[in-house]
C-alpha cells in the first residue's frame, strides 16, 4: 500500500510537467523558426551582394561582347552586299541556259516515241522466233523417244552379227557419231546464242519499260522544276532590289543603333560607378552586421544568467501552472487573430499575469531587475540592428531602381540585335537553299543526258541483236531439215538440253541479280526525288514569305513615300506663310505658358503622391517596430519556458530513475515471493508425508497395543495403564504440532494472497502508466499540431510583411521614375526657351532687315510669277543647298537689294525648319508621357 501511494503522486507531477513541456517545445519551435528566418535573411543579402557583383562582371564581359557583335556584323552586311553581287552576276546567264535544256528535253521527247515503236516490232520478232524455238524443242523430245527405241534394236542386232557385220556397223557408227558430233556442236553454239537472245531481249524489255518510267518521272519533274526556276528567277531579282534597299536601310538604322550605343556605354559607366558605391556600403554594413552578431553572443550569455536565475523558482511552479494554462488558452486565441490592435492588448494583458506571478516572489526580483536591465541594452542594440535594416532597404530600393533602368536599356539593346540577327540568318539560309536547288538541277539535267545517251546506244545493240536472230531463224530453217533425219542421235540431243538448262539457270541468276540491283537504284532516284520535292516546297515557303516582306516593305516604302510628299507640301506652305509666323510666335509662348502650368500641376501631383508614400513607409515603419516588439517579449517568454523546461526535464529524470528502482524493487520481491511459495509447496509435501507417517504408526500402535493388552491382561494391567498414557501423551504431541502446521499453512496462504494483491497493482498502476504515456503522446500530437498551425500563421505573416516591403519598393521605383520624368520635362522645358529665345532673335533680325529693305520689296514686284514658280518647284528635301544655288545663279541678274531678298527668304526656309522641329519636340514629349502612363499602370498592376 506504500509502494501505491508513492506511485500516486508522481502521477501528478507528470501530467503537470507534460502540459508545461507542451508549451514550452511550442515557443521553443516558434523561436527557433525566428532565428531561421533571421539569419535565412542575412544569407539572402550576402546572395544578393555577390549576384550584384556578378552583374556587374557579366555586364562588363556583355559590353565587350556587344562591341564584337557589332563589328562582326558589319563584315557580314559587307560580305552580303558582295554575295547579292555575285549572285546577280551568276543568275544572268541562267536563263538562255534554261531555254536550251527545255529544246532538248522536247527533242529526247520525241527520240523516245520512236524509240517505243521500234521497241514494239522487235517485241513481235523476237515473240515469233520464241515460237519456232519451242516447236524444235517438241521435235527434240519426239526424236529423243525414237531414238533410244532403235539404238536399242540397233544394239540387239549388233550383239546377234558377226564380226564382219559388226566391224561395218562400227565404221558406220564412227561415220554418224562425228556427223553427230558436228551437229552437236551446232546445236550448242545456236542454244548458247538463242539464250543470249532471250536474255538480251528481257533485259531489254525491263530496261525499257524502267526507262520509260523514269523518263515520264524525270519530264514531269523537270517540267515543273523549270517552272520552279522562272518564277525563281523572277523572284531573286525582286528579292535581290529588296535586300539592296533593306541594307540601305539597315546602314541608316545601324548609324542610330551606334549613336544609342555609345549613349548606353556612358550611362552603364555612371551605373558602375553607383554600384561600387553600393557596394562599398554594403561592405560597411556587412561590418556591422559582424558587430552585431558579437551583440548577439552577449545576448545569448544574458540569456543563459536569465535561465540561471530563473531555476530559482520552484517553489511558485504550483502557482504560475494554472497561470500559464490561461497564457495557454489566450496564447491560442491570439494565433487566431490577426489584427495588430487585438495581439497588443491580449499581451498586455498576459504582462499583467506575469507581473502578478512575479509579486508573489519578492525573492527573485532584484535577480529580475537586473536581468531586466541586460535586456533593455539588448532592445537597444536591436532597435539600432533595425535602424540598420531599414538603411539596408533603402540601398536595396537603390539597387532595384538601378536594376529597373539598366535591365530596360538591356533588354532594348538586345532585342535589336536578335531582330539583326535573325534577318542575316534568314538571308543566309535563303541563298544556301538558292544555291543547293541550283546545283540539283544541274544535276538533274547531267543525269537524264547520260540516261538518254546509254538508251540510245542499247537500242542500237538490240538491232543488230535483231538482224543476227533474223539470219539465226533462216539458218535454224535449214538445219530442221538436217535434224529431221537425226532422229537416232537424240541421247546427245538431251545431253546437250541439260547442259542448255543449267546456263539458262545461271543465266536467270544473273538477272534477278540485276533486277535486285535496279530496284536498288530505283528506291535511291526515289528518294532523291522526295529530296528534290522538300526542297522545292521549302524554296515555296521562302517565296511565300519573301513576297509577304516585300509587300510590308512596298506599304513602307509607299508610307514612306507619302511622308515624303506631305513633308514637301508642308515646306512648301511654310515657304507660302513667313508672313503668318508672328502669330505663330506668340501662339507658342501661350502654350509655353500652358505647358508650365501643366508641369506645375504635375508637380503638385507628384508631391501628394510623395507625400502618401512617406506616410504608407511611416506606417510601415510603425508596423516592424511593434513586430520587433513582440519578437522581443516572445523572447523573454521563450527563456522562461526554457527555464521550466529545464526543471521538468531534471524531474522526469529523476521519475525515471524512480521508476528503475521500483521496477527493481518489484522484481526482487516477486522473486522473493516465488522462493517462499516454493518453500512452502515443499513443507505442505513434507506435511502431507509426516500426516501419512504418523497415521500408519497409529494404526500399528494400535494394533501392538491391542495385541500386547491381548498377551498381558492376565500379567500387568498397570503397564497397560502406563502404556495407554503415553500414546495419550505422544497424540496431543501429534495434535499440537498438526495445529501449529495448519497455523503455519494459514500464514503462508494470507502472505501469498497479500503478495498477489501487490503484484496485481503493480501491474495495474503500470497499465496506468501506460495509458497516462498514451494520453500524454495524443497530447504532444496536438501540441505539434498546433504548433504547425502557428507555425503556418508566421509564415502568413512573414509573406504579408515581404508584401509590404515589395509595394514599398514598387512605390520607390515609381517615385525615382517619376523624379527622372520631371527631370525630362524640365530639359525639354529649357531645350523650348531657348528654341524660342533664338526665333526672338530672329524676328528682331527680320524687323531689323525689313526697315532697311523696302526698295528692295519693290524690286520684287517686278519679279516674273514664273520665276517664282521655278524657285518654288526647285525646293527639296536638302532646301538650304539648293536655295543657295538659286541665289548664286541669279546674282548676275538682280541688283544687290534682291539677293538680300532672298537671304530672308533663307532665313524663312530655316525658321520654318525650327517649326518642325518644335513639332517632332511635341511629339516627342506626348511619347513619353505615355510611356510613363505605362509603366505606372504597370506598376500599380503588379502588387495586385
Amino acid at each position: 500500500m506504500c509502494i501505491g501511494r508513492l506511485l500516486k503522486d508522481p502521477r501528478g507531477y507528470c501530467d503537470e510537467a507534460s502540459a508545461d513541456f507542451g508549451l514550452v517545445k511550442e515557443k521553443v519551435h516558434e523561436l527557433t523558426q525566428q532565428l531561421e528566418l533571421s539569419t535565412e535573411s542575412k544569407e539572402l543579402l550576402m546572395v544578393r551582394l555577390q549576384t550584384a557583383l556578378d552583374e556587374i562582371r557579366c555586364l562588363n564581359e556583355y559590353k565587350m561582347l556587344a562591341i564584337q557583335s557589332c563589328n562582326d556584323l558589319t563584315l557580314k552586311n559587307q560580305n552580303y552586299e558582295e554575295i547579292c553581287r555575285m549572285l546577280l552576276e551568276e543568275h544572268a546567264p541562267v536563263l538562255p541556259r534554261t531555254l536550251m535544256e527545255w529544246e532538248e528535253l522536247k527533242a529526247v521527247r520525241t527520240d523516245f516515241d520512236e524509240l517505243t515503236s521500234v521497241k514494239e516490232s522487235l517485241q513481235n520478232i523476237v515473240n515469233a522466233s520464241e515460237s519456232k524455238l519451242w516447236n524444235l524443242l517438241a521435235s527434240y523430245d519426239k526424236k529423243y523417244k525414237g531414238l533410244s527405241l532403235f539404238s536399242e534394236y540397233n544394239c540387239q542386232d549388233l550383239e546377234s552379227k558377226d564380226l564382219t557385220g559388226v566391224v561395218l556397223q562400227i565404221e558406220e557408227l564412227q561415220q554418224n557419231v562425228y556427223e553427230i558430233v558436228q551437229l552437236m556442236e551446232e546445236k550448242k553454239d545456236l542454244a548458247q546464242e538463242r539464250d543470249i537472245a532471250q536474255a538480251s531481249l528481257r533485259g531489254t524489255e525491263s530496261d525499257n519499260l524502267i526507262m520509260k518510267q523514269k523518263f515520264e518521272q524525270d519530264l514531269r519533274g523537270m517540267m515543273d522544276k523549270l517552272d520552279v526556276s522562272h518564277a525563281l528567277v523572277q523572284k531573286l531579282q525582286l528579292q535581290v532590289g529588296a535586300i539592296a534597299n533593306k541594307l540601305e536601310i539597315s546602314l541608316e538604322v545601324e548609324e542610330k543603333y551606334a549613336q544609342q550605343h555609345k549613349e548606353l556605354l556612358s550611362d552603364l559607366d555612371h551605373l558602375e560607378m553607383d554600384l561600387q558605391q553600393i557596394s562599398s556600403k554594403y561592405q560597411d554594413l556587412v561590418e556591422e552586421i559582424m558587430a552585431l552578431e558579437t551583440v548577439t553572443d552577449e545576448l545569448g550569455r544574458c540569456k543563459l544568467a536569465i535561465a540561471a536565475l530563473s531555476e530559482e523558482k520552484e517553489a511558485l511552479v504550483v502557482s504560475l501552472q494554472d497561470k500559464m494554462e490561461e497564457s495557454f488558452k489566450l496564447s491560442m486565441e491570439d494565433s487566431q487573430l490577426l489584427d495588430f490592435d487585438q495581439q497588443k492588448d491580449e499581451l498586455v494583458h498576459l504582462k499583467q499575469l506575469l507581473s502578478e506571478s512575479e509579486l508573489e516572489k519578492s525573492r527573485v526580483s532584484g535577480l529580475l531587475l537586473d536581468s531586466e536591465d541586460c535586456l533593455k541594452d539588448a532592445r537597444e542594440e536591436c532597435s539600432s540592428i533595425s535602424a540598420l535594416e531599414a538603411q539596408l532597404s533603402e540601398m536595396h530600393e537603390l539597387s532595384i531602381a538601378a536594376d529597373v533602368g539598366f535591365t530596360f536599356t538591356k533588354t532594348q539593346y538586345e532585342t535589336r540585335v536578335e531582330e539583326l540577327d535573325q534577318k542575316l540568318h534568314f538571308s543566309d539560309s535563303c541563298l544556301s537553299a538558292l544555291r543547293n536547288n541550283h546545283l540539283h538541277v544541274e544535276n538533274m539535267l547531267n543525269r537524264c543526258l547520260a540516261s538518254e545517251r546509254h538508251l540510245v546506244e542499247e537500242n542500237t545493240k538490240l538491232m543488230a541483236s535483231l538482224k543476227d536472230a533474223g539470219e539465226e531463224c533462216s539458218f535454224i530453217s535449214v538445219l530442221e531439215a538436217q535434224l529431221s533425219e537425226m532422229h537416232e542421235f537424240s541421247v546427245a540431243a538431251d545431253v546437250e538440253l541439260t547442259f542448255t538448262k543449267a546456263q539458262y539457270e545461271a543465266r536467270t541468276e544473273e538477272l534477278s541479280q540485276i533486277l535486285h540491283f535496279s530496284d536498288s537504284h530505283l528506291s535511291e532516284l526515289r528518294q532523291n526525288h522526295l529530296l528534290v520535292e522538300n526542297m522545292l516546297n521549302e524554296c515555296l515557303a521562302s517565296e511565300s514569305h519573301y513576297i509577304e516582306e516585300n509587300t510590308k516593305l512596298m506599304t513602307s516604302l509607299s508610307s514612306l513615300t507619302s511622308e515624303l510628299e506631305a513633308s514637301i507640301a508642308q515646306n512648301r506652305i511654310l515657304l507660302d506663310t513667313n508672313s503668318t509666323m508672328r502669330t505663330e510666335l506668340e501662339e507658342y509662348k501661350k502654350r509655353a505658358e500652358h505647358v508650365e502650368a501643366i508641369v506645375h500641376v504635375d508637380k503638385s501631383q507628384r508631391a501628394l503622391e510623395i507625400e502618401k508614400l512617406e506616410h504608407i513607409l511611416v506606417t510601415s515603419e510603425e508596423d516592424i517596430d511593434n513586430l520587433i516588439f513582440s519578437k522581443e517579449e516572445l523572447e523573454i517568454k521563450f527563456l522562461v519556458f526554457k527555464a521550466k523546461l529545464d526543471e521538468q526535464c531534471t524531474q522526469i529524470a529523476s521519475l525515471e530513475a524512480y521508476k528503475g528502482e521500483l521496477t527493481m524493487m518489484h522484481n526482487n520481491e516477486c522473486n522473493e515471493l516465488k522462493q517462499r511459495l516454493a518453500e512452502q509447496v515443499l513443507k505442505a509435501e513434507e506435511f502431507k508425508n509426516l500426516s501419512i507417517h504418523f497415521k500408519e504408526l497409529k494404526d500399528k500402535s494400535c494394533v501392538e497395543c491391542l495385541h500386547a493388552h491381548e498377551k498381558r491382561e492376565p500379567e500387568a494391567p498397570p503397564t497397560a495403564m502406563q502404556e495407554s498414557l503415553r500414546i495419550a501423551f505422544i497424540k496431543e504431541q501429534y495434535e499440537t504440532k498438526l495445529q501449529e502446521l495448519k497455523q503455519q499453512l494459514s500464514m503462508s496462504k494470507k502472505h501469498c494472497e497479500e503478495m498477489l494483491w501487490k503484484l496485481q497493482d503493480a501491474i495495474d498502476e503500470v497499465e496506468k502508466r501506460k495509458k497516462s504515456e498514451a494520453t500524454n503522446v495524443k497530447r504532444n500530437e496536438e501540441l505539434g499540431m498546433r504548433i504547425l498551425e502557428l507555425e503556418s500563421e508566421l509564415h502568413l505573416l512573414l509573406s504579408e510583411k515581404r508584401e509590404i516591403m515589395k509595394a514599398y519598393d514598387l512605390m520607390k521605383a515609381e517615385k525615382e521614375c517619376s523624379l527622372i520624368s520631371l527631370d525630362c520635362c524640365k530639359e525639354e522645358k529649357q531645350e523650348l526657351q531657348a528654341s524660342l529665345q533664338k526665333c526672338n532673335e530672329e524676328k528682331g533680325s527680320q524687323r531689323d532687315l525689313t526697315s532697311g529693305e523696302a526698295a528692295g520689296h519693290e524690286c520684287l514686284n517686278s519679279i516674273d510669277e514664273a520665276d517664282k514658280s521655278d524657285l518654288f518647284s526647285t525646293i527639296q528635301p536638302k532646301k538650304v543647298d539648293i536655295v543657295s544655288r538659286g541665289v548664286n545663279g541669279i546674282s548676275s541678274v538682280l541688283p544687290s537689294k534682291q539677293k538680300d531678298v532672298l537671304n530672308s527668304d533663307m532665313k524663312h526656309l530655316v525658321l520654318a525648319n525650327e517649326h518642325f522641329r518644335a513639332q517632332s519636340l511635341r511629339s516627342s514629349m506626348d511619347n513619353l508621357n505615355k510611356e510613363l502612363e505605362k509603366m505606372k499602370h504597370e506598376n500599380a498592376s503588379s502588387p495586385r
